[in-house]
């Protein structure tokens, strides 16, 4: 199924990884801001209609990137990340 910015979902989404813990975890506060940050890419990227992104030259290989530098940002957040119980 086509969104209306033109963009088709990926095929398989593995959905929710099981149930969620009751023990939270803690981050250090520069990486909040890098979520923040994250959090405002990825909701640019999804407003971006197929047309704007085209007539500013926006290519796959350049969401694409983006994607990974989000990914192992992310990743590397979680690894910082320590149990609350800690």
């Amino acid at each position: 199924m086509v969104r209306p910015n033109g963009h088709t979902p990926p095929v398989h989404n593995p959905g929710a990884l099981g149930p969620a813990k009751k023990i939270g975890q803690v981050i250090e506060a520069d990486d909040y801001q890098r979520l923040c940050r994250i959090s405002d890419a990825i909701d640019l990227l999804g407003r971006l209609p197929s047309e704007a992104a085209q007539m500013l030259g926006i290519k796959a290989d350049h969401t694409s990137a983006v994607a990974h530098y989000i990914a192992e940002d992310l990743a590397a957040i979680i690894a910082r990340s320590r149990p609350a119980d800690e």
